[in-house]
């Protein structure tokens, strides 16, 4: 995978409060960057900074809320480029 860059990208909206999504690996670690939230009442794409990931992992998309907030969330994709 040399020359190429990855990027979280989630496509997502809160209804109340603030949303996110992370990208988290098999042992449970986050690659830095790979955390985002929305406060937008409209769907919206959001994209990480360029992550690094670890060879050998096995990644999934992981979404939450706090408290009494809420969302809806529509993708989660790797962005390689």
């Amino acid at each position: 995978w040399s020359g190429v860059s990855f990027y979280f990208e989630v496509y997502f909206r809160a209804t109340t409060g603030t949303v996110y999504a992370e990208l988290i690996d098999n042992t449970g670690a986050v690659p830095s960057g790979a955390l985002l939230s929305t406060a937008s009442s409209t769907l919206t794409r959001v994209r990480s900074a360029a992550i690094t990931l670890v060879d050998g992992r096995t990644y999934r998309a992981q979404f939450g809320k706090e408290g009494a907030d809420a969302g809806e969330f529509i993708s989660a994709t790797l962005v390689v480029i």
